[in-house]
């Protein structure tokens, strides 16, 4: 059923109004009581529910004539398709919780309680305040606020004991922003564990600590009431056993994401399973792969997750439908429009957004600004909040006219989705589009100076983009799970395949370690490996390096080191899938005693029946979140406990402690976190790292934040959780490549949430632990994404010159 677009069903109109309940007949008899007895609590908070979600649509029309994209039809009627296809991909995303289930946290009967979607509504400059925080109750700027943390997440009485992932950085930036916009602001943030969630995350979070005006407190939230006269929220909490009471003029709810209504429909119409939650049921090596052939499942659906891993997810599930029809390329035939040239531009005008610079970049714009303006051909610079909105656009059309440019350079926060806007506002001028990204990644003045330089010559420049042929070959480095993935997906799609590896054999860290990857999906890792090997389009070069790489996107020409003999490689396309390392490490008495090992070798002796410790203390966050690395590794917690349980399966009575800075585990993992939680294992919260001392018997001695007193353990094994660090290699390989790496040494993505697996330089990917710390089911959505974006560029046989 295909159904018309926008405009409102009537579903959307509230219910009739509340019947008033009145006197029974025999009751009103030779008396004087009233008839109509008023309204009881329900019925009134339904009446005033229906008040308050009056129909946002009444017809007018004015959209119509708002709407640039000519995407609204009002007299579109629903009608039925029937399509033959050989694939289907299901994206139908996820649901906000509704926060009416949490009866305690008072939500439509508190004004100034809103959930964190309404905030963010509230704080953008096209919402309803433009911009300026104010609460719904009267208008005023909050001075304390309170975001609570895991509404309708990690709760199993509601039947969503998953975690939903983007909802504690959700609300570091909304209290970082409020703190940005409202001077002598007070936020507490209450909480049960904070786990930021991907790249950079880690950085927000210790931002925030630092921040005098957010404090954090782990707390139970057990009530919300509103003061009628002030319209303040009165928040009780229990920390610890000990309930306390504060007031706020503003509260906000993170709540969590749920599958889909549609999802249960979904699965009927296309025969796939759904695990427990709603969510598409897949594998960590298959994570796009429904439970039927030919259906994918890609965003939200699969489990909850942020901008950046719906759209890697995205592009992955369109790259496994390339590979089924990659027969059938080049069956449709397309047409090709004939572009008209304006006149070569001698008068440019540069525009600089002001909101990209600031989101999560290093931009210096003023420096930016200063360069651009010393050029001769430039005749204005100027910048804006936001050139992508109505405002932003039509700020740079009157420029336009008024300094008659016929030339303009845009460089806003996401070109790729943005140059069209851009061009259907100019007037004739040609135009060229920037990443402030590219700007910034290369800070010196002579870099930003050419950069902006070949924007001008393309300006200047009449003629069409030169069209080359394009070398139909993938070059991948690195041969890890990432590295494999991406080769049998390219392969798939028809491509040949040239795979370096520096060590001896295929695999990387999963090669010959069935407990890296969990029960049965080490078979499914030897089966890839096999695939690889044997696949007659990829050809493997093991104990080889990349030496150096000339030319251009299509047109590649790599010289690789291969056990000691150069050879050159012509590839349309490069891929970095080069992994991380394993730190080691050199604290906690590790290599001086041999009761301090890592959980890799708890896992080796695990797997061959050795553990004969029945006292054992984990120590998380070793190599990670520190001065040196600041940032999460991602998967040492989920580790941790699933260790622990396999110690608690076989030693029913053993004592197992782990000692943590917040457990991370996110979406579906929760679960094991629970089961951990149930069989006895005690979790320990730390701020400061803990003390180990070995003699006859090993000591470690830790902070307990929970019950604020120091804890002494006499363990027989110390497992100490080391985080990755990426490869010392990657400075030079950077180099080699023209890329960049960022200031925690993994490589640096073209844009972090619309283009997370790009390179600014074209032609060029990454994927994987050369992107940043991410778990074993992102490591293999992205390699497929790769695949995906690098059979765009080697279909055709044809590319345009850059």
């Amino acid at each position: 059923m295909k159904k018309s677009k926008f405009i409102t069903d009537f579903k959307d109109i509230p219910t009739p109004r509340q019947k008033m309940p009145e006197l029974p007949l025999e009751e009103r008899q030779r008396n004087f009581k009233e008839v109509e007895l008023g309204f009881t609590e329900e019925i009134a908070v339904k009446e005033a529910k229906r008040c308050l979600s009056c129909r946002r649509c009444i017809g007018c029309g004015l959209c119509l004539a708002e709407c640039d994209q000519k995407a609204i039809e009002y007299d579109q009627s629903p009608e039925t398709l029937k399509l033959n296809v050989d694939a289907i991909i299901l994206a139908p995303g996820f649901d906000e919780f509704d926060p009416n289930r949490k009866k305690e946290l008072a939500y439509g009967k508190c004004f100034n309680v809103i959930t964190s979607i309404e905030f963010e509504r509230i704080s953008s400059p096209t919402g309803p305040y433009g911009g300026v925080i104010m609460r719904p109750f009267d208008g005023e700027i909050p001075k304390r606020i309170a975001l609570i943390q895991c509404v309708g997440s990690r709760e199993e009485m509601l039947g969503a004991n998953f975690c939903s992932n983007l909802c504690c950085m959700q609300s570091l930036k909304e209290a970082l922003t409020a703190c940005e916009r409202i001077p002598e602001l007070e936020v507490k943030i209450f909480h049960r564990g904070i786990r930021p969630f991907g790249k950079g995350s880690e950085s927000y979070y210790q931002k925030a600590l630092k921040q005098e005006e957010i404090e954090f407190v782990g707390a139970e939230v057990t009530g919300l009431e509103e003061d009628s006269g002030t319209g303040n929220v009165t928040l009780s909490y229990s920390n610890n056993g000990q309930a306390s009471k504060e007031e706020f003029e503003l509260v906000v709810l993170a709540v969590g994401l749920h599958s889909s209504d549609s999802a249960r429909s979904l699965s009927r119409s296309t025969r796939i399973r759904l695990n427990k939650y709603g969510f598409g049921s897949t594998s960590p090596l298959s994570p796009l792969e429904s439970t039927e052939p030919g259906v994918f499942i890609a965003g939200g659906f699969n489990a909850p997750t942020d901008l950046s891993g719906a759209v890697t997810q995205g592009s992955a599930a369109a790259s496994k439908v390339a590979g089924m029809l990659s027969s059938k390329r080049g069956e449709i035939p397309t047409q090709v429009k004939e572009v008209k040239r304006a006149a070569e531009a001698s008068r440019i005008g540069v525009f600089f957004c002001q909101y990209g610079s600031r989101s999560g970049r290093k931009i210096d714009l003023e420096k930016l600004k200063k360069v651009a303006g010393s050029l001769p051909q430039v005749e204005y610079v100027g910048e804006s909040l936001f050139f992508c909105l109505k405002f932003g656009r039509e700020e740079i059309a009157k420029t336009i006219a008024d300094k008659k440019l016929n030339g303009v350079i845009i460089a806003p926060c996401y070109p790729a989705t943005h140059t069209a806007l851009f061009e259907n506002i100019t007037g004739g001028a040609k135009v060229e589009v920037i990443a402030l990204g590219s700007l910034s990644h290369n800070g010196g003045e002579a870099e930003i100076k050419e950069r902006f330089e070949i924007a001008i010559a393309n300006l200047k420049s009449p003629r069409e983009a030169e069209v080359k042929p394009v070398a139909p070959v993938a070059l991948i480095i690195g041969g890890g799970l990432s590295g494999l993935t991406a080769a049998i997906d390219i392969a798939n799609q028809g491509y040949e395949v040239h795979l370096l590896e520096k060590e001896k054999e295929l695999g990387g860290w999963f090669r010959d370690k069935e407990y890296l990857l969990g029960e049965g999906l080490q078979e499914r890792f030897q089966s890839l490996l096999a695939g690889v090997g044997e696949n007659e389009k990829i050809q493997i070069h093991l104990n080889s390096k990349l030496a150096n790489v000339d030319g251009e996107p299509g047109g590649f020409k790599s010289t690789i080191s291969e056990n000691g003999k150069k050879t050159t490689v012509e590839s349309g396309v490069i891929i970095v899938a080069t992994g991380a390392e394993e730190y080691r490490p050199r604290e906690f008495l590790y290599g001086k005693d041999k009761r301090v090992i890592t959980q890799t070798e708890l896992e080796e002796r695990l797997q061959k029946g050795e553990l004969s410790a029945n006292n054992v203390v984990m120590i998380q966050c070793v190599g990670s979140r520190n001065d040196k690395h600041p940032y999460c590794s991602r998967d040492c917690c989920l580790r941790a406990i699933e260790n622990s349980l396999k110690i608690k399966n076989l030693k029913p009575e053993s004592e197992i402690y782990i000692l943590h800075r917040d457990i991370r585990v996110y979406d579906f993992a929760e679960d094991v976190y629970s089961e951990a939680l149930e069989s006895g294992v005690r979790f320990i919260g730390m701020e400061a790292d803990p003390s180990v001392k070995n003699g006859k018997d090993l000591t470690v001695t830790v902070g307990d934040v929970d019950n604020q007193k120091e804890l002494r353990l006499s363990p027989e094994l110390v497992v100490l959780s080391t985080g990755i660090v990426p490869p010392a290699e990657n400075p030079h390989l950077s180099e080699i490549l023209g890329v960049s790496v960022d200031s925690d040494g993994f490589f640096q993505e073209a844009e972090t949430k619309l283009r997370p697996v790009e390179f600014e330089r074209q032609g060029l990917f990454l994927c994987g632990l050369a992107h940043s710390p991410m778990s074993t089911a992102e490591c293999v959505a992205q390699a497929t994404a790769v695949a995906g974006k690098a059979g765009l560029v080697l279909s055709g046989g044809k590319g345009k010159s850059q």
